[in-house]
């Protein structure tokens, strides 16, 4: 990944793969579990088919979400300090949240209608998405907070020309300790916005605004590696099918 966004070397890489990858299938194993025991509990009690089994889920897996998040941030954060490193655990982070959803849902549907009649289910059902999605939001607020604590530390390949002024003014390339400054990703995501606002750009999948990502970075002259857009393209492509 020959850019400023490949800072890890190839061993440190490799490590912080294997890290993530252990960390991941031993979440997923911890999560079969909880749900597990909230169903024997539940059914115990005589409560399974009710809003308290979902309840009690949403609690685990929010739970164990934030438990894999802190896991990642820890361990890999003793390898690797660089955006890179952050967009590993993020694409990681982000597939968990998914399995998460995907175990919430099928124990939601076993409280549909709660323990009155059939006709409180779509009520309910409204009330269990918007719980989990708050759930996700503060999920995936504690995911960003960490984004600021990975930096950008300068390589050799991350000097920039100073013949190469295609940058708006301000836009500083480096600050005086010599770490590159993120603000060309400020005025990237303005261009996008305005391309997407006048109709230039209408994505039909992630990949057309990865490639509308590149192409802007490409025009400026400025080197940026694959998993950095990718993260971002993907964040941006999940609110615009939301929006549509």
């Amino acid at each position: 990944m020959p850019s400023e966004y490949a800072c890890m070397d190839q061993s440190t890489r490799e490590q912080v793969r294997l890290i993530l990858e252990d960390a991941d299938d031993l979440a997923r194993k911890a999560v079969q579990e909880h749900i597990q025991a909230v169903i024997t509990n539940q059914n115990k009690r005589g409560m399974l088919n009710s809003s308290m089994t979902v309840g009690a889920a949403l609690v685990v897996l929010e739970e164990d979400g934030r438990l894999l998040i802190k896991e990642c941030v820890d361990r890999v954060s003793a390898l690797a300090m660089d955006v890179e490193a952050y967009a590993m655990i993020s694409e990681t982070a982000r597939g968990f949240l998914q399995f998460l959803s995907v175990k919430y849902d099928a124990v939601s549907s076993r409280g549909l209608g709660g323990r009155g009649s059939q006709a409180r289910a779509p009520h309910f059902a409204a009330k269990s998405s918007e719980l989990w999605g708050e759930a996700s939001s503060r999920l995936e607020r504690q995911l960003e907070l960490h984004r600021f604590v990975f930096n950008e530390p300068q390589t050799a390949n991350t000097a920039f020309s100073e013949s190469s002024n295609r940058l708006e003014p301000g836009i500083a390339r480096r600050n005086k300790g010599g770490k590159i400054l993120a603000k060309h990703w400020d005025q990237m995501w303005a261009d996008i916005a305005v391309q997407l606002w006048l109709g230039d750009l209408k994505p039909e999948s992630q990949a057309d605004i990865k490639r509308a990502m590149f192409a802007w970075f490409a025009q400026h002259e400025i080197e940026i590696g694959d998993t950095a857009v990718n993260d971002r393209a993907r964040a941006l492509w999940l609110r615009y099918e939301a929006a549509e």
